[in-house]
């Protein structure tokens, strides 16, 4: 939808158009959520299939590629109420998500091969840890928000609010902060101590990821 500030959800593919995503088990082609909220110059790939453009309402399936060029920005709703926008300029895989509505337990994995994703956490990140992998480091979040910038030279990851954030280089090297709009950061290979993030940097954050650049 050109011209949508992303962060509003699309009223009419809220959770109802999610009902088939929670049975993910047994859906063919496994769905992980749906495209609630779509700029220009977005595109998706499912596995073993060509580039499609991705539109609002479209199904997103386990392991499709999200590309978003310079006008391109997306918001994926996942079934556990957790949702992921995309700005320009961005590419990733989720390689997982399983959500058992019941128990309301489930396991997300996503990675960022470059670019900038706001992610709100749903049931599944109030449960467990969600993964987010980088080329720079490994990050994890337990409930709340979190922001993450990946480009060539590292990555940074702010924690809005939530449990806790953690970034790690190997699994053994990590750094954690439970203090909101604290920031992690992988510079070349080297984890910096939590600090508060830019305020400057925030609001650049925020802005793009709302569309107001566009």
């Amino acid at each position: 939808m050109a011209g949508t500030a992303l962060p509003i959800l699309c009223a009419a593919f809220g959770l109802a158009g999610l009902a088939g995503v929670a049975t993910l088990a047994s859906a063919e082609p496994p769905r992980i959520g749906i495209a609630s909220a779509v700029n220009p110059d977005t595109v998706g790939q499912p596995p073993n299939e060509p580039e499609r453009t991705l539109l609002v309402g479209h199904d997103i399936i386990r392991n499709e590629r999200i590309t978003t060029k310079n006008a391109g920005q997306a918001q994926i709703l996942f079934a556990d109420q957790s949702s992921l926008t995309v700005a320009p300029n961005s590419e990733l895989v989720i390689d997982e998500f399983i959500y058992d509505p019941k128990q309301h337990t489930g396991n997300m994995v996503a990675n960022v091969t470059t670019g900038l994703l706001r992610y709100v956490g749903g049931k599944v990140s109030h449960e467990k840890d969600v993964t987010f992998n980088t080329p720079s480091a490994a990050i994890t979040v337990r409930g709340g928000e979190l922001i993450i910038d990946a480009n060539k030279t590292g990555v940074t990851a702010a924690f809005v609010y939530g449990d806790q954030l953690c970034i790690s280089t190997d699994g053994t090297h990590k750094s954690c902060t439970t203090s909101f709009n604290t920031c992690l950061k992988v510079i070349n290979g080297q984890i910096n101590a939590p600090a508060d993030c830019p305020e400057g940097d925030l609001d650049k954050w925020l802005s793009t990821l709302q569309g107001s650049n566009l």
